[in-house]
């Protein structure tokens, strides 16, 4: 009966953090499509909603032709007030992890965003790297909604504010996101000591009957 107890309790423990293990990242949006071409210093970006809570765990910047960049290229999130919430930088070269055409560069630390509205953009570089102007942008998450694109001129990351009457999205930026990890009960500790305490018991048992 001792064995079967031990065996229930590590079976809803493994279960328990399973279920608050964090999840892979995925690339927040597809895009296809559209033109390319170079411009002035600028932030080129768009506004996207956070349906429900999650973590952004990496920034990225189009990379035309996937052969590296020619200037460095800082990306940033920007909250519906105008606050810079994080941003990373990825160097000239090929530089970070490529994946379907951008390339991405981990934040030191995850960005957790609640429901509402964000702004995303990245420096181009001026003249150096190619941007693209999609027609076609695919949500991969039903946590984020892609909305309309923003430019912001200047050589400095800022904060995108310009609108045009341009079909298709600024690329630029792109995110990875996952879910937001769910806390760990409060009562996880007391069950992983309690399953270390019965095993404990077995063992005395065991010796006392040899």
């Amino acid at each position: 009966m001792l064995f079967n107890l031990k065996a229930k309790l590590s079976s809803v423990a493994i279960a328990v953090v399973m279920a608050t293990g964090a999840q892979a990242g995925t690339v927040a949006f597809d895009v296809s499509g559209g033109v390319f071409g170079t411009t002035g210093d600028a932030t080129l970006g768009y506004e996207f909603s956070v349906n429900s809570t999650v973590s952004i765990t990496e920034l990225g910047y189009f990379d035309f032709q996937s052969d590296g960049f020619a200037a460095s290229h800082t990306v940033g999130i920007w909250d519906a007030m105008g606050a810079l919430l994080a941003s990373t930088t990825l160097a000239s070269g090929m530089s970070g992890t490529l994946i379907d055409g951008f390339r991405y560069q981990s934040l030191t630390s995850a960005l957790t965003l609640g429901v509402g509205t964000y702004r995303i953009g990245g420096t181009n570089g001026g003249m150096a790297d190619v941007y693209s102007q999609f027609r076609n942008v695919t949500n991969n998450t039903p946590f984020l909604t892609h909305g309309q694109s923003y430019v912001g001129w200047g050589a400095g990351l800022s904060r995108p504010t310009t609108t045009y009457g341009d079909a298709g999205a600024y690329f630029g930026p792109n995110m990875i996101v996952s879910p937001a990890a769910v806390p760990v009960p409060a009562a996880l500790p007391l069950l992983l000591a309690g399953i270390a305490g019965l095993g404990l018991m077995g063992r005395r048992r065991k010796q006392r009957m040899v």
